[in-house]
C-alpha cells in the first residue's frame, strides 16, 4: 500500500514537473524566437545590406543631418493659359489643331496661326546640335502633319504681335520602321530616369510618388551603389558594361563617331526588332553633349534631342535653378512625360525600348525635385492604369544623389551621393511566366549590394528571355556582374560588383583626428593629387589657380572589415573657396605610402568659377584665376 501511493505520487510530481518545465521550455522558445524575430527585424531595420563583406546602415530619411533640407518647392506652372495647340493621332496620322474655344485668353482680336517643321540639321561637323525649319505656312484650324516635330506661331490680327508659339513631337509609326514590327510577343523595356535623385530623397521630396511605387508592386532596390562621380559613367555603366575608363577608350564622347560604333545595348535591342528611343531634357548638358560630341546618327529610331532642342532655340525659356525648366508654355520635364506617354501608347501591342532621361527638375538644387512630385506620380500612375504596362518592364532609377551643397557635407550626404533611388515595375504577366527569374529580382533588391553593371546584365538577360539569338556578353567593368533575374552573390564586396573603393558604401567611417601624422601627410598627398591633375591638361592649366589648404571639414578612418586595408576619408575645404573629398589608402612600413582610390570629388558648385576651361574633368578641379 504504502509503495503504491509512493508511485503515486512520484507520477503525480513528476507529472507537475514536467508541465511547469514544458511550459517554461515553451516560454523560453517563445521568447528566443521572438528575440530572433526582433533581431532580424531590427538588422533589416538597421541595415540595407549587412553581410560579412559589406555594411550599409540604412539611415533614415529625416533625421539630424537632413533638418533644415527639407524644403518643399510648389509647382510652378509656365502657363497661366490652357494651351492653344494640340494634336491629335488617329490611323497613325497626326494632326496639328488650334483650340478655338480658348482663343479668347489669347486675344479678343482674330488669330492667324502658321506652322513649321523642324528637323535635324544636315552639319557634317556639329550634327547632334543643330535644327533647321522650314517657312512657316498658313493654316486654319488644323492641318495633318507630315513631319515629326511642328513648330506653331499665332499671330494677332492688326497688331501684328506673336501671342502664341509651341513646338510639338507627335509620335506616329515611320515608314522605315514598319517593316521590322513585331507584335507583342514578350515584355518591352522602359527605362525612365530622374538626375540627382538618391533613395532617401526620393521619400523626402516626392512622397506622393513614393506612397504610389510602395503601394503598387514596384520593387525597391535598397543597396544599388553608383560606379561613378557623375551621369556619364553611372549611365555607360547601364547602356555598355563599361567603366569610365573604359568607355573613353572605347566610345569617346569627345570625338565625333565614335558614340556610333559604340557597343550600347540600345543597338543589340534595336537589331534584333525593338522598337528603341532615347529622349532627355536640358539639351546642353545632357549625357553625351555636355563637352561632348554626341552622336553623328541618330541612335535610335526615334531620337527625340532635336525635339528638345528646338523648343530651347524657338520659345522663351525661363530658367528655375538655373535649368530651362520652362521652354515656351510648357515644363521641358514635363515635355519628357508626354514622349514617354506618346511613345508607349503609340507601340503598346509590339515591343520596344525607351530611355528617357531627365534634368531640368532636379539636377541643381536639391528642393527642386518636390515641385514635379504629383506630375511624376500622374505619369506613372497613368501608365498603369492606362493598361500600358501591361508587357512592359519599367525600370525608374537615378544615377546619384545630391553632388554638391550643404548636405553633402554631411555623413547622410556622403551616403546619399552613393545610394540612387531605383525601382522596378515586372507586369503581372511577366511574374506568372518566369516565377523563379522574378523571385531572384526581389531577393536581389531586398538586401544585396547591386549596381548599374547587374542593370547592363539584366537588359541582356531580356533579350535572351525574348527567345532571341543573342549570347550575353559580361560587363568588362564588372566581370563577375550578374543579372537582376539570377541569384547574385549575397557576400558581395564593393570590389566584386566593380565599385572602387571611394564610391562604395560597403565600409564604415569614423572620425579621425586631424592632427594625426598619418592625415597631415595623407592632405598633402591630395593636394599634390589635384595639382598634378590640373597641370596634366597642357595649357589651359595656367588659367586655373594653386589650391592652399583652407581647413579640415573632416577627417574619418576606415572600420577594419574583414580586411587590414586601412583608408582615410578627407574631406577639405581650400582657397580659392572650394571643397574636395578623397579616400586615400594608408599602408606604413618604415614611412606612410598613400593610394588614391578613384577621383577627388568636388563638392561645391563649382560650374561659376570654372568657365574658363573647356575639358569636363578639369572644371571639376579648377578654380579660374
Amino acid at each position: 500500500m504504502f509503495l503504491r501511493v509512493t508511485i503515486v505520487v512520484f507520477l503525480v510530481s513528476f507529472l507537475i514537473v514536467y508541465i511547469i518545465y514544458t511550459q517554461s521550455y515553451q516560454e523560453f522558445i517563445s521568447r528566443e524566437n521572438k528575440i530572433r524575430s526582433d533581431t532580424v527585424q531590427h538588422n533589416d531595420d538597421e541595415y540595407l545590406v549587412r553581410s560579412p563583406k559589406c555594411t550599409i546602415p540604412n539611415i533614415k530619411p529625416f533625421n539630424k543631418d537632413t533638418d533644415g533640407f527639407n524644403m518643399i518647392s510648389l509647382y510652378q506652372n509656365c502657363s497661366n493659359r490652357p494651351l492653344l495647340s494640340f494634336i491629335t493621332i488617329e490611323n497613325n496620322q497626326a494632326t496639328l489643331h488650334i483650340n478655338q474655344s480658348v482663343a479668347i485668353y489669347y486675344s479678343q482680336y482674330y488669330i492667324s496661326c502658321c506652322y513649321s517643321y523642324i528637323k535635324r540639321a544636315f552639319n557634317m561637323i556639329d550634327p547632334d546640335n543643330k535644327v533647321e525649319s522650314t517657312p512657316c505656312i498658313t493654316f486654319q484650324n488644323s492641318v495633318q502633319c507630315t513631319e515629326d516635330i511642328v513648330l506653331v506661331r499665332c499671330i494677332e490680327a492688326g497688331t501684328g504681335n506673336t501671342i502664341y508659339t509651341n513646338i510639338h513631337a507627335p509620335v506616329t509609326i515611320k515608314q522605315s520602321i514598319k517593316r521590322k514590327l513585331n507584335q507583342n510577343e514578350h515584355v518591352s523595356v522602359l527605362c525612365i530616369g530622374i538626375d540627382s535623385v538618391s533613395r532617401l530623397h526620393l521619400a523626402r521630396a516626392l512622397p506622393i510618388t513614393y506612397a504610389y511605387l510602395q503601394k503598387n508592386g514596384w520593387i525597391d532596390f535598397r543597396g544599388y551603389n553608383k560606379i561613378g562621380d557623375n551621369t556619364f559613367p553611372n549611365l555607360m555603366g547601364i547602356l555598355t558594361g563599361m567603366n569610365e575608363t573604359k568607355a573613353y577608350e572605347t566610345c569617346n564622347p569627345k570625338k565625333l563617331g565614335p558614340l556610333d560604333t559604340c557597343k550600347m545595348i540600345w543597338y543589340d535591342y534595336q537589331k534584333l526588332g525593338f522598337i528603341t528611343a532615347y529622349g532627355e531634357d536640358e539639351t546642353k548638358i545632357s549625357t553625351f553633349n555636355f563637352l561632348k560630341k554626341g552622336f553623328r546618327r541618330p541612335p535610335t529610331d526615334y531620337y527625340f534631342r532635336p525635339y528638345l532642342i528646338s523648343t530651347e532655340k524657338w520659345l522663351n525659356v525661363e530658367k528655375v535653378d538655373g535649368m530651362n525648366y520652362c521652354t515656351g508654355p510648357e515644363a521641358a520635364g514635363e515635355r519628357v512625360f508626354d514622349l514617354i506617354k506618346a511613345f508607349v501608347k503609340t507601340f503598346v501591342t509590339y515591343y520596344y525600348f525607351g530611355f528617357f532621361w531627365m534634368n531640368s527638375f532636379s539636377h541643381n538644387n536639391l528642393g527642386a525635385v518636390s515641385r514635379m512630385d504629383y506630375k511624376i506620380h500622374q505619369l506613372l500612375s497613368d501608365l498603369q492604369e492606362d493598361s500600358l504596362l501591361n508587357n512592359t518592364i519599367v525600370f525608374f532609377y537615378s544615377d546619384h544623389g545630391i553632388r554638391f551643397g550643404d548636405l553633402r557635407y554631411t555623413r547622410t550626404g556622403w551616403l546619399e551621393e552613393r545610394l540612387p533611388f531605383f525601382f522596378v515595375y515586372l507586369p503581372h504577366s511577366f511574374q506568372k511566366a518566369y516565377p523563379i527569374q522574378t523571385a531572384n529580382l526581389k531577393m536581389n533588391a531586398g538586401n544585396k549590394l547591386t549596381t548599374p553593371y547587374d542593370f547592363y546584365m539584366t537588359l541582356q538577360d531580356i533579350l535572351v528571355m525574348a527567345k532571341k539569338n543573342y549570347t550575353i556578353a559580361s560587363s568588362s567593368g564588372c566581370p563577375k556582374c550578374r543579372s537582376f533575374f539570377t541569384e547574385i552573390d549575397d557576400n558581395r564586396s564593393c570590389e566584386e560588383g566593380g565599385i572602387t573603393q571611394h564610391w562604395c558604401t560597403c565600409r564604415g567611417y569614423k572620425k579621425y583626428p586631424e592632427s594625426h601624422t598619418s592625415v597631415q601627410l595623407a592632405i598633402k598627398y591630395v593636394l599634390r593629387q589635384i595639382h598634378e591633375t590640373i597641370q596634366s591638361y597642357k595649357e589651359e592649366y595656367k588659367k586655373c589657380a594653386k589650391y592652399k589648404l583652407y581647413k579640415v571639414m573632416s577627417s574619418s578612418i576606415s572600420e577594419n572589415y574583414l580586411t587590414n586595408d586601412t583608408y582615410l576619408l578627407l574631406m577639405l575645404k581650400l582657397f580659392p573657396m572650394s571643397v574636395f573629398e578623397a579616400t586615400v589608402s594608408v599602408a606604413k612600413n618604415r614611412t606612410y605610402i598613400f593610394r588614391l582610390h578613384g577621383s577627388v570629388s568636388r563638392l561645391d558648385y563649382y560650374e561659376p568659377h570654372s568657365k574658363c576651361v573647356h575639358d569636363s574633368n578639369l572644371k571639376k578641379y579648377c578654380y579660374c584665376r
